[in-house]
């Protein structure tokens, strides 16, 4: 089993939300290639106090359930967006240790 929430450095280093789309897929594609039989469960990201960055998210988490859907039935999209609020946050990419434990423990809905 392989848990996987990857793209909000990217985006919040300047990549486009297409850009690390694009990146997630390849990664995706390189995790089926070296390991077939793993369950691997692609989480979208988190949503964002940064009000600059959350419409990038948003975005983001558009192409996601295309690109699990184009790797085979062993990969699995996790609705993350929804986890958290503003206020489980420190910073703008950051939960706060309560943050995280809400995050980890909120019976993420499988998608």
């Amino acid at each position: 089993m392989i848990l996987l929430h990857a793209g909000t450095d990217d985006i919040a280093g300047h990549s486009t939300a297409e850009q690390a789309a694009a990146a997630l897929s390849t990664l995706v594609g390189h995790i089926v290639a070296a390991r077939p039989t793993a369950q691997v469960f692609v989480g979208t990201l988190l949503a964002t106090p940064n009000d600059v960055l959350n419409p990038q998210f948003v975005q983001f988490n558009k192409a996601v359930p295309g690109i699990v859907a184009s790797k085979g039935r062993n990969i699995h999209l996790v609705d993350m967006f929804p986890a958290l609020t503003a206020a489980d946050f420190a910073d703008p990419l950051h939960p706060t240790a309560a943050g995280t434990r809400k995050w980890r423990f909120a019976g993420i809905r499988l998608c």
